[in-house]
């Protein structure tokens, strides 16, 4: 990756495209998450890949290129629902399941449609812990992403956003408790 950077920081286009290959997956899940629209977030995207190939001589290698795409997305989605805070918009894909979720890696193997009952309780567990991500503070949803959907460190977490590692485990922890107390409902436990 070190060298895909530098080449792309020399201007070869082929290097820049394939850290957008690499990164790109994962930064559309973020913008998805944090916007909660799939054309808005497939705007801010672009966008922050624009960005990204604009400045990309200001990267300092001083934390992972991944890094420092997340924190170029976070601030553009920040900016987008600074802009866009009246608006109240449901996704067609919060109800409709997307390819993410029907094709791929996570998709069911033929083996696995042998149980109808099966994968419609994981589609419906999914949906429910999607809705219960939806009810966090922005702030909370954003770190929630990060750590424990994206599996990005504390502190490659701490660097993207700005904060203190301290803040992230507090924010983490405090998703983590959000989440418990709207899923326990649903499972019947009191």
């Amino acid at each position: 990756e070190a060298r895909w950077v530098e080449l792309a920081r020399q201007g070869d286009p082929e290097a820049f495209w394939a850290l957008v290959e690499r990164h790109g997956p994962m930064v559309h899940r973020l913008l998805r998450r944090l916007v909660r629209d799939r054309e808005r977030a497939e705007d801010l995207f672009s966008e922050t890949f624009l960005k990204a190939a604009d400045h990309i001589e200001k990267f300092r290698g001083e934390a992972r290129f991944s890094t420092w795409l997340v924190s170029i997305a976070v601030n553009l989605s920040r900016n987008e629902m600074k802009r866009d805070r009246r608006r109240q918009h449901i996704s067609w894909d919060d109800v409709i399941p997307t390819e993410s979720h029907s094709h791929g890696a996570g998709a069911p193997s033929l083996a696995e449609w042998a149980n109808p009952h099966e994968i419609l309780e994981q589609k419906e567990l999914r949906e429910l812990l999607d809705e219960g991500i939806e009810t966090l503070p922005p702030a909370y949803r954003v770190v929630f992403t990060l750590r424990d959907i994206e599996g990005l460190s504390t502190a490659e977490t701490a660097a993207a956003l700005g904060l203190t590692e301290t803040a992230v485990k507090s924010r983490a922890a405090r998703a983590r408790l959000a989440l418990r107390k709207f899923l326990t409902p649903h499972f019947g436990i009191p």
